[in-house]
């Protein structure tokens, strides 16, 4: 499977998308180090400065229809363009999740093969998340599994 790795283009774009709209870290908060101003607002030393993923993510001058799920909009060059930190599901800099390359490729092979053997159903369509540590659904998701 790990061969077929590179040919789960689409695979990874249903997952890059997911991680758009409902980022595993919704949300980050960093300490200001020196002296800054960003949008007119002058930061001092040690200010606290959040960042939500959430906000960013369906933010339309960087994403053409933000609340729509639309994996193909990662088939281009979207992912060169985007400023920097207009996507970033596992933060970013230095201390950025160092686990991020292993989890993408491991959920990619996970869900291409689920995909391959289990057709999936999820009977409630409506799912609240809740921001705890990480973004999760508020009350679980009920499915039916079925081998294909």
């Amino acid at each position: 499977m790990l061969k077929t790795f590179p040919r789960l283009a689409y695979t990874t774009n249903v997952l890059t998308e997911s991680m758009r709209l409902y980022p595993p870290a919704w949300g980050m908060a960093r300490l200001v180090k020196e002296e800054v101003e960003v949008a007119g607002y002058k930061l001092m030393p040690g200010n606290g400065v959040a960042c939500a993923q959430w906000v960013v993510h369906r933010d339309p001058r960087w994403f053409d229809e933000p609340l729509n799920f639309l994996p193909e909009r990662w088939e281009g060059d979207l992912a060169k363009r985007l400023p920097r930190f207009a996507y970033f599901p596992f933060g970013g800099g230095p201390r950025q999740c160092i686990g991020n390359s292993f989890a993408l490729m491991e959920a990619t092979l996970i869900l291409a093969t689920i995909g391959a053997e289990i057709s999936l159903s999820i009977g409630e369509t409506s799912v609240k998340p809740l921001a705890s540590i990480t973004l999760r659904p508020s009350h679980g998701i009920r499915a039916t599994l079925e081998a294909r």
